[in-house]
């Protein structure tokens, strides 16, 4: 070996001034000295490869995975100014608690609305604009400086509710009530209606109004919810009594018919309450044909349209009093027929009375 072979020929040097040969070491002193400095070189490189070949114990967070916005869905129109916002879990790989960051805004990069969200859904604290559009958006994190973002979906909210009028203050259980005003659900059972805290039946319903059947409560106010937002009526709706029957009912006479415009076949008449119950107008009907003859009932008659008479503030007729009626029948074959028939009857239970006018058109 080298190191054997420097041993066994050691070394010596000259000194040039006396031109005299010295050795220097005898052959076991540099075989120690030799085994020192193999020693110190094995130490070395074992502590290198011992530094190389260490493990990387620090563990590397993964952020959490990707997830989706569920609702408000993209682009929806007509939102209700509280909504409610749900998302996709977000998974993480390393098993870290996710939290979620909703942004909510009017504009395009919306600003931070809350954090630290726990659940995947959050419903808003504050009534958003009507008419307005908004974007909005999720960050998961995993609390390691791990992120996700959802994408942004945006949606216009619904105008808000505005409750203009009810057509009548006062009336019986079973009155039928319009109720006018802005930002109705045209889907009725989206529509809750309540008499003092008792909910009603809703007949109809469209942007602008819905049409309700009083129930069984007592006077109070009238709330209107629509999808989850609450409007409050003023004045009160008074009782004026139970649900009507055909004995509460009022005597209705008909009075001063004419046919005011005999190409439209306007016509008008008074109705007067000549009994001692009340008159429901609300539960009042009115059904027009037209016929060739002067009889009801005829196979050639042919209906004309029809309605409940009145939803306006005075619909109840008390004892003596007169309520003007007017109106146009929903026909254009009106020239082919020699005579207007309107029948005019009671829509409360077992009160069969009714009225049958005939008038000659031409």
């Amino acid at each position: 070996m080298l190191i054997e072979s420097i041993v066994r020929v050691g070394f010596s040097y000259f000194d040039t001034s006396n031109n005299v040969k010295i050795k220097t070491m005898k052959n076991n002193s540099i075989k120690i000295l030799c085994n020192l400095l193999l020693c110190s070189i094995l130490f070395l490189s074992c502590s290198n490869d011992d530094d190389n070949t260490k493990p990387n114990t620090e563990k590397l967070n993964t952020p959490p995975a990707a997830f989706s916005l569920i609702a408000v869905a993209d682009k929806t129109e007509d939102v209700e100014l509280l909504p409610t916002f749900s998302w996709q879990a977000a998974t993480d790989p390393d098993g870290d608690t996710v939290t979620y960051d909703l942004y909510l805004g009017a504009e395009e990069n919306p600003k931070l609305y809350k954090e630290n969200i726990k659940d995947t859904q959050f419903e808003a604290t504050e009534e958003l604009s009507e008419t307005t559009q908004y974007y909005w958006k999720v960050i998961a994190k995993d609390g390691n400086n791990g992120t996700a973002e959802s994408g942004i979906f945006s949606f216009t909210t619904d105008q808000a509710i505005d409750v203009a009028s009810l057509s009548i203050t006062e009336g019986f259980v079973g009155t039928n009530i319009w109720i006018k005003g802005n930002g109705f659900s045209e889907i009725k059972e989206e529509n809750k209606v309540t008499f003092n805290g008792v909910e009603a039946i809703v007949k109809h319903a469209s942007i602008k109004s819905i049409t309700v059947i009083a129930p069984d409560a007592t006077t109070g106010p009238v709330v209107v919810t629509v999808k989850g937002v609450t409007f409050e009526t003023t004045p009160l709706f008074t009782y004026i009594g139970d649900a009507m029957s055909c004995e509460d009912f009022g005597k209705l006479t008909v009075t001063n018919f004419k046919i005011t415009d005999t190409n439209e076949l306007t016509y008008e008449m008074d109705m007067n309450n000549t009994g001692d119950g009340y008159i429901d107008l609300t539960n009042v009907s009115v059904q027009n044909y037209l016929s060739k003859d002067d009889q009801f009932g005829n196979n050639d008659d042919v209906a004309a349209g029809g309605s409940l008479v009145s939803f306006g503030i005075d619909a109840i007729i008390k004892p003596g009093e007169t309520r003007q009626y007017k109106r146009t029948p929903s026909s254009n074959d009106q020239d082919n027929y020699d005579y207007l028939i309107v029948k005019i009857y009671s829509r409360v239970e077992n009160c069969t009375e009714e009225t049958v006018i005939i008038e000659k058109i031409k």
